[in-house]
């Protein structure tokens, strides 16, 4: 466990996913890719999967960053500028995708034993995957990280 970690993110397409999706994650992640390429903006770096709990329920979104320095419409995406999240807490996980849940516990203990207050806005960045087995940065937002 790291603190304090920095996500840098540049120029990103992303799309919500609805609760009931979740297991596709990998799906939508490629029509995502396909539709960025499309508009011929190259996609950079991995999928990355943001989700955000709030008192009004939890959102997830899937999104890709680009090469490209400008924001450009993608249909039924949607596309943001370059941004940083700062105070972050940085978790790696490496084993089977059905064990990833149990990163969020180890933040949340890491997180109250150091006395930082999450906001429960995560962004999982999946570095690797060989089928079953990932490895995932999980960066867990701070309220430093919105200050």
């Amino acid at each position: 466990m790291q603190y304090p970690r920095e996500l840098s993110l540049a120029v990103t397409v992303s799309a919500e996913i609805p609760m009931t999706d979740l297991g596709d994650v990998a799906a939508i992640g490629s029509a995502l890719t396909r539709a960025m390429r499309r508009k011929e903006m190259a996609p950079a770096g991995p999928l990355i999967q943001h989700t955000a709990v709030t008192i009004d329920g939890t959102r997830n979104f899937v999104m890709r960053q680009t090469r490209a320095e400008e924001p450009r419409e993608v249909p039924g995406y949607v596309t943001s500028a370059a941004h940083a999240l700062a105070h972050c807490v940085l978790a790696r996980f490496e084993g089977d995708a059905s064990e990833l849940g149990i990163v969020y516990s180890a933040i949340a203990v890491y997180a109250y034993e150091h006395e930082i207050d999450l906001t429960g806005e995560f962004h999982l960045v999946f570095v690797e995957q060989v089928d079953l087995e990932v490895t995932v940065d999980v960066f867990a937002s701070t309220a430093e990280t919105h200050a």
